[in-house]
């Protein structure tokens, strides 16, 4: 078996409780929600839904649009009125928390912004997506060289948003059985074949697609399995198979042991090669300040491409923040508990639409812009978890360190919903627009 540190199996904790931590973390993932409202007013909603006051927050340094600061690659949004508005926050956010607390720059691993297709990830018809392909390595620089700027802001530390990193799914632009599988640009083909997997285009097309027996489109999306790191390390195509065939991925006819073990081959080669590229990103912050990634499974989703242990054992960053650890494990006591499905997943596809308001309403309509909104908003209200009791459950869990969380419900919606269309319109929205956010009130009797 490899000695490679992404094939180490997870270190097992003592069956004795630890004491209760309160690392309690704020998370504001995108700078719409501070284009009206001061990090004072997101703390607060904090304590609202959880009854704590956070410890540590999470500010939106780097977004889809574009940095929140004067950067040499590109300065931030007009819209923000300040060139240097993440200082700002800094600042507000070091006055909310004290001497003693933790404040994090957080960097979406998406860089449309850079608007440079030959940085961008590459299915395997090849055809180009909208964010980079962190294989890059001039993509990777550029990465690295922000970061190195978010940290000339202070913060002690940086977070990347890795949870849609290497998407894959149905798409628009293919039939209805075809799978998009990024990434297969020239950096990630000859990355892969270096790591002991040589990619046939074959593979990855047509009615024996290795992926589908991960992935399987549906009427509303793409359903999707993600393979446990013991499944990997052990490669344990038997097991693949049947978690398929259980979910109905495959026929139980069908005979796939064939793509099934080429498959996990090209899991483990895919999960090495993204949690090197992270030690690359992470660089800058080596003997200056922590690290941390935030994923949306502790297992191998299928839109990050690696597990939580490949990349606590690989080093490449000090702590990750996942939803999902069972209890009787730990990756070498780095993991926090993101209190959300997925993690920031469907908050990050709501924020996305929000920052874009203006192109959208423009090209579609006010109503239509906000059924997409909706739509985003449900799934949101839906994934988030935040509540008293989950704080708590998770500050003395002890698989996990502390907890991130966004304190974003009904009350929150309407009022981004508010201040955007206020901001973009000049106009206030028609009640009856508004009343389609009464969704997700937040922890029961605690919702303003």
């Amino acid at each position: 078996m490899s000695s490679d540190p992404g094939n180490t199996p997870p270190a097992k904790t003592s069956s004795s409780a630890p004491e209760e931590i309160e690392r309690l973390i704020l998370d504001i993932p995108s700078t719409v929600m501070l284009q009206d409202s001061n990090v004072a007013y997101w703390v607060e909603r904090y304590r609202q839904y959880a009854r704590r006051t956070p410890t540590e927050i999470c500010l939106p340094a780097i977004v889809r649009s574009g940095p929140a600061f004067e950067s040499i690659v590109q300065p931030p949004q007009a819209s923000f009125g300040s060139v240097d508005p993440l200082g700002q926050w800094v600042a507000e956010a070091r006055e909310a928390l004290g001497p003693d607390g933790t404040i994090w720059g957080r960097v979406l691993l998406h860089f449309g912004f850079t608007a440079s297709e030959f940085l961008f990830i590459r299915d395997q018809y090849n055809e180009p997506g909208e964010q980079i392909c962190i294989t890059n390595k001039i993509a990777r620089q550029i990465v690295a060289k922000m970061v190195t700027e978010v940290l000339d802001h202070g913060v002690d530390g940086i977070v990347l948003d890795a949870v849609n990193i290497l998407p894959s799914a149905g798409s628009s632009l293919l039939g209805d059985n075809e799978i998009s599988v990024s990434c297969f640009c020239d950096h990630c083909v000859t990355g892969l074949r270096e790591r002991g997997f040589r990619v046939k285009w074959s593979d990855f097309t047509g009615p024996r697609n290795r992926m589908r027996i991960v992935l399987h489109n549906t009427a509303t999306g793409t359903d999707h399995i993600d393979p446990t790191h013991e499944t990997i390390r052990t490669r344990d195509h038997e097991r693949l198979l049947s978690h398929a065939r259980a979910r109905k991925f495959l026929a139980p006819d069908e005979e796939w042991r064939e793509e099934a073990i080429s498959l996990i081959q090209y899991l483990e080669a895919r999960g090495r090669l993204v949690w090197e590229s992270f030690r690359a990103l992470t660089e800058p912050c080596k003997n200056r300040a922590k690290s941390a990634v935030i994923l949306g499974s502790v297992d191998y989703d299928q839109s990050q491409q690696v597990t939580a242990a490949m990349m606590a054992n690989s080093g490449a960053v000090d702590e990750i923040w996942v939803p999902d650890a069972k209890i009787g494990t730990s990756e070498d006591s780095s993991l926090l508990c993101y209190l959300a499905s997925r993690s920031s997943y469907y908050a990050n596809a709501l924020f996305a639409t929000l920052e874009r308001a203006n192109e959208l309403i423009v090209a579609f309509g006010i109503e239509e812009f906000l059924e997409i909104l909706l739509s985003q908003s449900k799934a949101w209200s839906s994934a988030n978890k935040l509540s008293p009791a989950s704080v708590y459950s998770s500050s003395i869990s002890p698989q996990y360190r502390g907890n991130v969380s966004i304190p974003l419900f009904q009350h929150e919606h309407r009022k981004l919903v508010e201040d955007a269309t206020l901001r973009l319109t000049g106009s206030v929205l028609p009640e009856r627009l508004l009343e389609q956010f009464r969704i997700a009130a937040g922890p029961a009797s605690l919702a303003p």
